[in-house]
């Protein structure tokens, strides 16, 4: 997974020999695995650095990423597999954050399309992108947020896990743009403080993120 994440091809080698290195250069680079069937894609993304520029955005290394493309997994129905395997990644990686829902509701709370395709949400030295169906604190932010606060949260779920707290908003991601699941979010989002995430309602408001600097 290093080397095929982190392989450079002869464009890159190209303009490394006319231009020299990059001042930001180190083992970066991301890989795609698929499995059989059409089902799940999985994508690992390395960075030796903990957080980096990415633009005037702050991006987090090492990161995860699972899609379930297909209502099935194996069998078992995609929303309870996609749980438990995000808990169980959770309880042996111990992520600083992680996330799970609809990929509409990413697109929803997240990404802007006008003028350009762009994450505007993701910019971790500022805000978190959002609350979505699954929702994990890591270590740095249960300390920042306060253990006594995220034990309290009044959602579907809370559980600790590893050095985290996990926070569940619903039993089914595909509920993210009902009534219910909009008040239900709006409830966990208050209690936390809505500082902490991003709006695509208000995105230049005053808010707060840890540090990553140590």
């Amino acid at each position: 997974m290093l080397a095929a994440a982190s392989e450079r091809g002869p464009t890159y080698r190209a303009l490394v020999e006319q231009y020299g290195r990059p001042p930001f250069e180190r083992c970066t680079g991301s890989a795609e695995l698929r499995g059989a069937g059409p089902e799940l894609t999985v994508v690992v993304s390395i960075d030796e650095w903990i957080s980096s520029p990415l633009g005037s955005a702050t991006s987090l290394g090492n990161h995860i990423a699972l899609q379930v493309r297909r209502p099935k997994v194996e069998g078992y129905a995609g929303d309870a597999w996609l749980r438990e395997t995000f808990e169980t990644l959770c309880a042996r990686l111990s992520p600083a954050w992680g996330h799970a829902g609809h990929p509409a509701e990413y697109w929803e709370k997240v990404m802007s399309i006008e003028p350009r395709i762009e994450a505007v949400g993701r910019d971790f030295g500022r805000f978190l992108p959002g609350l979505f169906w699954l929702n994990y604190f890591g270590r740095r932010y249960r300390q920042f947020i306060g253990d006594e606060r995220l034990r309290s949260t009044p959602a579907e779920r809370v559980s600790v896990i590893r050095e985290g707290m996990l926070i569940a908003l619903g039993s089914d991601p595909q509920q993210w743009n009902t009534p219910d699941y909009a008040r239900a979010e709006k409830l966990v989002r208050d209690h936390l403080g809505p500082q902490l995430f991003f709006s695509k309602a208000e995105p230049d408001r005053q808010t707060v993120a840890p540090s990553w600097d140590d």
